[in-house]
């Protein structure tokens, strides 16, 4: 059930078990391009940032991987050792 918000325009969805099931299943299914991403948007800042910081050395680990932008990002501008996961 979909319930009011303070501001009678706005709905606010609650998020249970079959909901979230139902967005990510809907996600899966959507298709679209790369500039639905995050690392797509912001990638370039993070390892500008994280690069900075030093902290592009060693082994990292893209946590969350969907289509490998980010990956592809840290393979390009670092030497370090890349690993992805996605679930």
């Amino acid at each position: 059930m979909i319930e009011p918000s303070d501001n009678s325009r706005e709905f606010r969805q609650p998020w249970t078990d079959e909901t979230v099931q139902r967005f990510w299943t809907y996600e899966g299914k959507r298709g679209g391009g790369a500039d639905r991403f995050f690392s797509y948007h912001y990638g370039p800042t993070l390892l500008t940032i994280a690069k900075g910081l030093g902290m592009l050395q060693g082994r990292i680990l893209d946590y969350g991987a969907a289509h490998g932008l980010l990956v592809k990002q840290l393979l390009d501008q670092t030497e370090a050792e890349i690993e992805a996961l996605e679930f």
